[in-house]
This record gives structure tokens, sequence and C-alpha cells, in this order.
């Protein structure tokens, strides 16, 4: 389904680029790269330079070449080897994709970043290196292809908890949780709901946890999120404030990803995400379970406390918060 998901929306936003054969279709998904002005496939892990199959007349696979001189088909006559403007190109130098000559000692595109564009010095391409990405680390991207479908709707709200005494989520759950959730000894009742985001000031992709108590009360968990990244193949989250603890979803199930929604987006407004963790050091798992409409039924689940080791990082942030709330 997700690799569907991801043919389609090349095809979608690329269609200049259409996909033709198995390498391409990985382009995006699994090089991190994109597609240059000649449908190949840059950027990212490709170590294939962007553009650099256009000639010096920015014709794609042509044939024309520069001179000694710089000069696109030229004849080296506008120049000598004592001007600046001069490679010997009969002696082993040649010029890179920046215009620059390269000899024995330089480095080839050293200011070129991976999206082919070329910076004049160290400073500049420290300031501006990768700036057309997306927050995706997609060239030119839309920030869409990696979001999973969280960003199809704004909104997901707590639907239920499936706990397992193993790590692998295989089998029967220990635990079943629907709706609400409370803590013993007649102690805060909660549900919660999770809005993903992307702060276009900074750049960022952000969320806002807000933790719904069944007094009326509401408050905001806030961080940032990202997908696979080191040391976290799924969804990572990290929290602002220094006292939650941050985590990893091992495995995002979508119902309806971000091509389903293009196609009918009323599918955005009633879809359902499954997010699952894995706690190798106490050997349990489970998956929580998101939908985009509201229909809590007030079931509670009353929790003690050796069942709080079952629970995903995400839930003891709030497990934290209620502690240190109620102590105040």
């Amino acid at each position: 389904m997700i690799r569907n998901f991801y043919l389609f929306l090349i095809l979608f936003f690329c269609c200049e680029n259409p996909l033709t054969n198995t390498e391409g279709q990985h382009c995006i998904l699994d090089l991190g790269g994109f597609f240059d002005d000649c449908g190949i496939c840059s950027g990212g892990l490709t170590n294939h330079i962007p553009n650099s199959s256009k000639d010096c007349d920015g014709v794609c696979f042509g044939s024309a070449i520069f001179d000694q001189c710089y000069e696109c088909n030229g004849n080296n006559s506008t120049c000598d080897s004592s001007l600046d403007n001069y490679c010997d190109l009969d002696n082993g130098e040649f010029w890179d994709d920046c215009g620059n000559c390269i000899g024995v000692n330089d480095i080839e595109n050293e200011f070129m970043d991976d999206c082919g564009i070329c910076l004049v010095d160290q400073s500049t391409f420290d300031q501006l290196e990768n700036n057309l990405m997306d927050l995706c680390g997609i060239c030119n991207g839309n920030n869409s292809s990696c979001n999973y479908g969280l960003l199809t709707f704004s909104e997901w709200q707590f639907s239920q908890i499936k706990l397992w005494n193993n790590d692998t989520c295989y089998g029967n759950p220990y635990y079943v949780m629907n709706d609400f959730i409370c803590l013993e000894n007649e102690g805060s009742c909660f549900s919660y709901s999770i809005n993903f985001d992307i702060n276009y000031e900074y750049g960022t992709l952000v969320f806002t946890q807000t933790i719904q108590f069944t007094n009326g009360t509401e408050v905001e968990l806030n961080g940032q999120w990202s997908l696979n990244i080191e040391g976290c193949s799924g969804l990572y989250l990290d929290y602002d404030n220094l006292d939650y603890q941050d985590g990893c979803y091992h495995e995002i199930d979508i119902q309806n990803t971000y091509s389903d929604c293009v196609m009918d987006l009323s599918l955005c407004s009633n879809n359902i995400i499954s997010l699952s963790t894995i706690d190798d050091e106490n050997e349990t798992c489970s998956k929580e379970i998101l939908n985009t409409e509201v229909e809590l039924n007030m079931n509670s689940n009353i929790i003690t406390n050796d069942m709080l080791v079952y629970f995903p990082f995400y839930f003891k942030n709030i497990f934290t918060y209620i502690e240190n709330f109620s102590n105040k």
C-alpha cells in the first residue's frame, strides 16, 4: 500500500519524469533523491550529480563541451595559459560542474550541494547548503513524500491501545483499552489527541499532544517529529520539554494514505492510523489506534502501577505530567 502511494505521488507531481524502471521507482523512497532536468535520479544516495548529463549548452545528453577558455564549443582562441580562466585540458585539468578548473590538488564540485546548486565559498556553502530541500530531504519537493499520510488530516484522536507482554506484538494482547485511561486510587482519567503539522517559519515538522481530562481541562505537550532517522526506522517524537521521554514508533500503518486522499478527499476526514512501539528492554509491545473522528464512548480503563511498564513512552509522558501536576 505504501509503495503504491509513493509511485502515485511521484507520477502525480512529476508527470514530466515518469517512472520507467525498478531503479527509478525507488529514487525518492529508498535513495532520498529526486529527478533532475534530464529525468535521472540524482542527489541523496545516488552518487549522481544533478543535471550533470547536460552539456554546456544545457542540452541533456548533448555533445557540446567547454574549451580551455571555458567557452562552450569554443576553439581555445579567447585566452592563453597566463589567464585565470585558462584550463590545461591537455595535461589532465578539467572544468567541474561549477565552472572551476580542477587540477591535481583541487576538489571537484567542492561547493556544490546535494540539489546541484553551486555556491561560491565555504561560508556561503555552510549557510545555504541544500536550501532547496523540502522537509523530507527532497530537492524541490512539496513536503509530502515522507509523511506516510500523517499530514492528511490535522488531528488524530486516541481510540484504543493494545499491550503485549512480548516484544513482537504477537498473539492475543495482554491488555486492550479504549477511549479513556484512568489511574488507580481515583486518579485522573484522560484521553489525548495529536496534531502533526509543519512550522514553515523554521522549516521543521512539529506535533502537539493534547491531553484531555474527563474533568474538562486540557494541557498540551509539544515537540518535533521526524521519520526514518538514525536509530529509529519509523516515527520519532522529540519533546521540547526535557522532563519528557523522547521515543520511537517502530511501525506506522495508515488506512488512507496521501494518494488515497488526493483521489477522494472524504477519506481524509475518516481515517485511521496505527502506531506500534517495541520495548526490547522490558520485552513489551504496544499498538495505539488513532482516528480522525471523535467517537469517545466514555469507556474507562483503570490501570495499576504494575501495568505502567507495558505502556509506550507516549503514555509515560502523560503519567509524568499527571504526577508532577498532582504534586504541585
